[in-house]
């Protein structure tokens, strides 16, 4: 661009002081003149090396620090995705994609119809209990009906023999009003629950132990701690992963690069707009963001440590140092205009300096 407008203006006198920068360019040159310090680009302005430095930090955090380890475990396996409850949908297509947008996948890699379904999934892998998808429930053919699919439960535990259903219910029973009519039913309420007491049938003639739970415990909050005491019941045993058992399911999973990714990019957005981390804390209703922030905080706090003790500049504090030299009058260069491009697309930040 410097070179175009120089050729294309070169007849304009004093055209050689036209002066073309990036924002992050404009940014370091300011704090340059009036920081006492020298200062660095932060891991040479390479995002990738930022983002390993994250990588690396959350290892060595999640390894050594038992508080830190229960928060990221909290939130990479049960709170990855936002929450949104299957009731809130109209249509079957919108809820399909919906779930389409996201990973849908448990640390142990196998792919999964919803988030209430990731969290069991993942529930079984943190505790170390072996678990298929869908297996197939054989039948007599007394028991075969051709107006139907063969029968899958959601979830087999085969060290115990114990089938599990996830019933997608309200507390009063009701079910989303998306769901299937079926042709014998008047409405899908009816269809589904008379699909629930064939189930349970089938369980009891084939002498077979069937554990459920409900769409209304996850909204309550209880769909994880209810599952336990039922298996509890039934033997099952719960084991103890150690903490680099579980990172490595972790670094395994579908998640664990987005999540780099999302601190990253969290990060930016929390800098650009010139907000204090301690202002994001207060008054936060959003149960998942809460979460995020109990792992996103020590990571914040390891990566501003080594900016300091580097004298390093990222490119979000170029421009907030850089704004705050020139509202306090310190940045002496003078220019007599000012053209800036894109000006639409302004962050905060950006407008302000």
């Amino acid at each position: 661009m410097q070179e175009r407008c120089r050729r294309l203006s070169k007849n304009v006198p004093d055209i050689h002081k036209l002066n073309i920068r990036t924002f992050n360019s404009f940014g370091y040159l300011v704090n340059r003149h009036c920081s006492e310090n020298e200062l660095h680009v932060a891991f040479e302005g390479d995002d990738e090396a930022a983002k390993l430095f994250f990588q690396e930090k959350f290892d060595e955090l999640f390894l050594g620090d038992k508080d830190f380890h229960k928060k990221a475990v909290n939130f990479l396996a049960f709170f990855h995705r936002p929450e949104r409850d299957q009731f809130d949908f109209q249509t079957k297509n919108e809820f399909s994609r919906h779930e389409a947008s996201f990973k849908n996948i448990s640390l142990d890699g196998k792919k999964l119809n919803s988030r209430e379904e990731v969290q069991i999934a993942n529930f079984f892998c943190l505790h170390g209990i072996q678990y298929e998808y869908q297996k197939h429930y054989p039948l007599q053919p007394e028991d075969r009906n051709a107006d139907y699919a063969s029968y899958h439960p959601d979830f087999y535990l085969p060290d115990y023999q114990i089938w599990h259903e996830h019933l997608g219910i309200d507390r009063e029973g009701n079910v989303p009003s998306w769901f299937s009519v079926s042709p014998k039913h008047a409405t899908a309420k009816d269809a589904y629950h008379a699909g629930i007491l064939w189930k349970e049938s089938i369980h009891a003639k084939y002498k077979t132990t069937l554990v459920k739970t409900y769409s209304f415990e996850n909204r309550e909050g209880s769909l994880l701690s209810n599952l336990k005491k039922r298996l509890l019941k039934h033997g099952v045993v719960f084991k103890q992963l150690r903490p680099d058992e579980i990172l490595g399911l972790l670094k395994q999973s579908a998640h664990y690069k987005d999540f780099i990714e999302l601190i990253f990019t969290f990060l930016g957005l929390m800098k650009s707009n010139r907000r204090a981390l301690e202002s994001l804390s207060t008054g936060i209703l959003d149960k998942r963001f809460k979460v995020f922030l109990d792992v996103f905080k020590p990571l914040y706090h390891l990566y501003e440590e080594r900016l300091r003790e580097r004298s390093e500049l990222d490119f979000n504090d170029m421009i907030n140092q850089a704004t705050q030299y020139i509202e306090a009058n310190q940045f002496k260069k003078s220019f007599k205009y000012v053209l800036i491009d894109e000006f639409q697309d302004m962050s905060i930040a950006r407008y302000k300096s």
